[in-house]
């Protein structure tokens, strides 16, 4: 030991106060260099932390815990830290400060998440000590301006008043908002806490300067709060805000349950309900002057004038304005605006077309579909019963996709039933219990899930059951499709064939639409594996994943798109390989390379017939008609603009970035058709000597005109036109999920959209001008119709009639 130092420790065993306190100061300033040495000693630092009558206990207790850290016990370290108290000081960036501040929020997690989940009268008091650094950690955040990662930490630490706070203080309090609601769609999996944190987020978006009513009812349709957002449509259309009442309600047909839909509507439909105040509103955003009559009130948007060449006329009554809302929540509207869309720009290739005891196992599959995320006790308890009694296996199967559904959604709620399931004998429960996780932890990305599926995907006996656990997968991590490729990678090399066809729908299902280079990399190799059901499995993955992609995204969708015609046209090929080759062509150019599969809304909620559709699609592999159920998934990639009215005006968006980036699939070419080759006759030495000689004057002739000709030949080629880096798109347009980012209203455009182009889908464009609206005039759709019933001619009158 340097004798110095050793000098310096002797000093801890003098019994002059001012001694100890003067070897600690020198302790402290070598300590990070001599830990080793001073550790020998750290019992005596102790003592003089322990012992209350010395007054610079607190630097003891900062000697140790750095001695402490230096040795690895950081549980020792963390509470010689608290008891620094502000000698510890959290500011400092050392590594030491790090490492404990780390530790510290980790424990007051932990305390905080054991007392949330404890009654009031049972819960453990916390520190305060720990509690004033996590205090000071939020500060510090604060000060240097790190709002995301504060938010973070009083999410994690379960501190709503510090969460309110920071997102009140940031410098961009619509940004953290989002950000805020974001994190708690995606990566909050305590339904309880979610919701306290959602209904935080309504009272900061509802005392905004400009109340956010449309993020308001997003938190709303999470919070299932069907009546808030009646009131919320309700006190709108007496403000005479119908523009904003318009587009909630398409956001809400695109984002909410068919439940909570039919809440609103019967909402709606009931008179002279009374407007209750949104829970923890205290602005209520009241336009002046709207607190008139509401016989008197004026329905029309006043921030527009009368248009030039129009009459102003008498606005419309209430009731008419409830029954257009009505009309678009329940779908009317979204389907018949899609609609006009999809004809409009429909680019289906022709060419693919010309080249290219089940009554109980329905039932069961009906009683799922129909109590669909209802987690109806009854209902349960009936068909798992059945499912234990009976012995026909298409019953079974019916009910196993059925009980699953019943659980949609409802996350730790369905713990209870999973458990039973997985445990059951019977290898068809057990698939059920796997569907049943996916069902109900879909989208949450949730760790006890996927640890579950990965368990019984290497574990259990039966290979239906692995492969379902495996694809399960997909339906867990959707919403953050990057992740699947490592969670999968393993399992798609693994020697079990199921297990391998369960990787590949597992990719497909979770990266649907992204076009995701890992993925498509996995399924690359399996698209020639030796079993062909596998084949079949990576050939349709291939393609949910590589729906609406462009040779510019995704380089490698026409190599695959040549891969699945070589399979179909192939006659040796195995048929499961070419039913596999034929739905991926499909799916590639599904709606006229008009739609793309998501299993979320564009505002991020889990879209639930997307959901439902894909899950029984999966069930092809014991019934093929049930592939038919994909077309749930399929969602229109358009932005359709609206004026007050609900009609679509002559409006053009500016996608900047170059037209081939996302441009429709070249169409197939027709094959020629080869011409026969004459038999060449017989022909006489002579005449062949007289040709030869011909020839050979022609070439003489031919190099003298070389000049002339190469000179024509430059004239004749023409310079290709460069492309342009914008292209303007007609209302509606066909705009994929990627192009959004870059979509923009023209500058000169008299339309201003309620919310963002990079959302997509329906919006309601506010008209600035006072000219006249030229509108889109409505097309018909394509293909027969259904021809007018002729009257039928009157029955005779009656008479009696006379045997002869």
């Amino acid at each position: 030991m340097n004798r110095a130092l050793a000098g310096i420790i002797s000093l801890l065993d003098e019994e002059e106060p001012q001694l100890k306190e003067f070897a600690l100061h020198k302790l402290n300033a070598v300590v990070n260099d001599f830990w080793a040495e001073i550790s020998e000693s750290v019992d005596k630092i102790e003592v003089l932390y322990e012992d209350e009558g010395f007054r610079s206990r607190q630097f003891a207790a900062l000697v140790a815990s750095k001695v402490f850290y230096h040795l690895g016990a950081f549980e020792e370290s963390l509470n010689y830290a608290l008891g620094a108290g502000d000698l510890f000081n959290v500011n400092d960036n050392s590594e030491y400060v790090e490492t404990i501040i780390a530790k510290c929020i980790d424990h007051y997690t932990k305390q905080c998440v054991e007392n949330a989940d404890l009654p009031e009268g049972e819960k453990k008091p916390i520190d305060q000590r720990l509690e004033g650094i996590v205090n000071k950690m939020f500060q510090r955040c604060l000060d240097d301006h790190k709002y995301k990662q504060a938010v973070g930490i009083a999410l994690e630490t379960r501190r709503l008043d510090i969460f309110e706070k920071t997102v009140l203080e940031s410098n961009d309090v619509p940004g953290m908002l989002a950000y805020s609601l974001k994190l708690c769609m995606s990566l909050m999996q305590n339904k309880q806490f979610r919701n306290k944190v959602l209904r935080v987020l309504v009272k900061i978006y509802m005392n905004l300067e400009k109340p956010d009513f449309i993020n308001v009812c997003q938190c709303l349709i999470f919070l299932d709060d069907p009546q808030a957002v009646s009131d919320i449509l309700e006190k709108l259309v007496k403000e005479d805000n119908l523009l904003m009442a318009y587009q909630i309600c398409f956001d809400l047909y695109e984002s909410a349950s068919q439940q909570f839909l039919s809440s609103v509507i019967q909402n709606l439909r009931t008179v002279g309900t009374p407007i209750a105040s949104v829970p923890g509103s205290t602005n209520t955003g009241t336009v002046p002057g709207s607190e008139k009559d509401s016989d008197s009130m004026e329905t029309e948007e006043k921030t527009g004038s009368v248009l030039v060449g129009k009459t102003p006329e008498a606005s419309p009554e209430p009731k008419d304005q409830t029954l257009k809302m009505i009309k678009i929540l329940s779908g009317e509207m979204a389907i018949e605006l899609h609609l006009q869309f999809l004809i409009r720009n429909n680019n289906t290739d022709l060419m693919i077309l010309k080249n290219t005891k089940e009554i109980r196992e329905a039932a069961g599959l009906a009683l799922g579909l129909v109590m669909l995320g209802s987690k109806n006790a009854q209902a349960i308890e009936d068909m798992v019963g059945y499912a234990q009694e009976t012995q026909h296996e298409k019953i079974l199967r019916g009910l196993a996709v059925g009980i699953a559904l019943v659980m949609y959604g409802r996350m730790e709620e369905a713990d209870a039933l999973i458990e039973s399931l997985c445990r059951d004998k019977d290898p068809i429960l057990r698939r059920s219990g796997m569907y049943t996780v996916a069902m109900a932890y879909c989208g949450s990305g949730n760790n006890k899930a996927i640890r579950r599926l990965l368990h019984v995907a290497v574990s259990d006996v039966n290979d239906d059951v692995r492969r379902a656990a495996v694809e399960s997968l997909g339906f867990i991590l959707f919403r953050t499709p990057e992740q699947c490729p490592s969670v999968v990678s393993l399992l798609s090399e693994s020697y079990n064939p199921h297990v391998r066809y369960g990787a590949a729908m597992a990719l497909g299902i979770c990266c649907a639409g992204t076009g995701n280079k890992e993925a498509i990399n996995l399924l690359e190799p399996m698209t020639n594996d030796p079993v062909n059901y596998v084949r079949q499995g990576a050939l349709i993955a291939s393609a949910l994943i590589m729906i609406q992609q462009t040779e510019i995204t995704c380089p490698k969708v026409n190599q695959f798109r040549q891969l699945y015609s070589k399979v179909i046209n192939d006659k040796h090929d195995d048929v499961m390989a070419k039913f596999g080759a034929i739905l991926a062509q499909g799916i590639l150019d599904a709606g006229g390379h008009n739609v793309t599969i998501s299993l979320q809304s564009r505002t991020g909620h889990t879209h639930m017939p997307s959901v439902v559709g894909v899950l029984v699609f999966t069930q092809f592999w014991f019934w093929f008609p049930l592939s038919h159920f994909l077309s749930l998934a399929y969602t229109p990639t358009c932005v359709i603009g609206l004026n007050k009215d609900l009609k679509m005006p002559k409006v053009q968006y500016k996608s900047n970035c170059k037209p081939s980036t996302f441009a429709y699939p070249a169409p197939l070419e027709v094959p020629k058709e080869k011409e026969k080759e004459k038999v060449s006759t017989a022909v006489l030495s002579i005449t062949a000597k007289a040709k030869k000689k011909e020839k050979e004057k022609e070439k003489k002739e031919e190099e003298k005109m070389e000049v002339d000709e190469a000179e024509k030949k430059e004239e004749k080629e023409k310079k290709k036109e460069p492309e342009p880096n914008f292209q303007l798109l007609d209302n509606p347009a066909r705009v994929m999920p990627a192009q959004l980012k870059v979509l923009t209203m023209p500058e000169t455009c008299r339309y201003q959209p309620f919310k963002p182009l990079s959302i997509g889908g329906i919006i309601i464009l506010k008209d600035t001008s006072e000219d006249t609206e030229e509108l889109v005039e409505p097309v018909a759709a394509h293909g027969p119709k259904i021809e007018e019933e002729e009257q039928e001619p009157e029955p005779p009158e009656p008479f009696e009639y006379i045997d002869d």
